[in-house]
């Protein structure tokens, strides 16, 4: 059976509506699973001390942690500093995994100050 035009444009719309839908969901899931750290001055400082230390131990450069981890260097060196920057449950995640250590020993870090 022949579709008529205005059967497709209807087709169209309701797939539109689908992806509208996917689109917000794929949204929402990543707004809250990117969790933002608003951490204290102290634990700033903790945190960016640990990650240099570890770093450093492994022999790892800052250029280099920041070329695998595709994280830009400049917000490599303000964690380390411990400034205020944003640091996303991911960023740790990735710091980690090219240190090769868990990351939660970050949030034990975090947890304790």
């Amino acid at each position: 059976m022949q579709k008529t035009i205005l059967e497709i444009f209807i087709l169209f719309i309701k797939i539109t509506n689908i992806l509208a839908l996917v689109l917000t969901v794929i949204i929402f899931i990543n707004k809250y699973t990117n969790y933002i750290f608003e951490i204290t001055k102290i634990s700033r400082s903790e945190l960016g001390k640990y990650i240099k230390k570890i770093r450093e131990a492994k022999g790892i450069s800052l250029e280099e942690l920041a070329y695998f981890s595709k994280i830009k260097i400049n917000k490599l060196e303000k964690i380390e500093k411990g400034l205020k920057v944003t640091i996303t449950e991911f960023d740790l995640k990735k710091i980690a995994n090219i240190l090769k250590i868990d990351n939660k020993e970050f949030y034990q870090i975090l947890k304790n100050r």
